[in-house]
């Protein structure tokens, strides 16, 4: 069996739509309030979800990395806040 820790996952079309959702993401990828995030982020974004696990100081949860078709450009991190359970963009 494979370690999920350890593995990429594909993000489910909830999660692509709650991540596609959020403010800043929606800023960074020109969308606006009329238009489908889930239709928006094809063809051009890729990405995975991880079931992330910190040493310390002890994050464990859900952890998301975005790369949009151009490799230049660095990865989008995207996690969970793991009190209020509300997706944080960490770096872009």
């Amino acid at each position: 069996m494979k370690d999920r820790y350890n593995n990429p996952q594909p993000l489910s079309p909830q999660e692509w739509q709650e991540i596609a959702g959020h403010p800043t993401i929606q800023e960074m990828w020109g969308l606006d309030a009329e238009q489908d995030p889930a239709q928006a982020r094809q063809p051009f974004c890729y990405g995975a979800k991880f079931d992330f696990m910190s040493g310390s100081p002890g994050y464990v949860g859900d952890l998301f990395v975005l790369v949009g078709d151009g490799l230049s450009a660095h990865p989008v991190v995207v996690c969970r806040n793991s009190v209020s359970k509300q997706l944080e963009v960490l770096d872009f």
